[in-house]
């Protein structure tokens, strides 16, 4: 399947989730690192929510044009379909 994104605009932003896994720790616990995280996160001012598999956060970093979309959106428009 080819795409083709010449043209296409740059939302402002964009959702994404990711998980931090340090490599080479001799620790089994990432609590520290994951703390870095949230601490970074929130000095950069970042709207971000964290979980136990990981954090999600809006970032500017994207392929849908049609809109910008929020974290609770995303949460709301699968619940919609869960209560149908």
């Amino acid at each position: 399947m080819e795409s083709n994104i010449e043209g296409l605009e740059t939302p402002s932003h964009c959702i994404a989730d990711f998980s931090l896994v340090p490599i080479g720790s001799r620790d089994v616990s990432f609590a520290r690192e994951i703390a870095d995280v949230q601490l970074l996160l929130q000095k950069c001012h970042l709207k971000h929510k964290m979980t136990p598999t990981g954090t999600t956060t809006d970032l500017r970093i994207t392929t849908r044009t049609d809109k910008t979309p929020l974290m609770e959106n995303e949460i709301l428009s699968v619940e919609k379909i869960l209560t149908a």
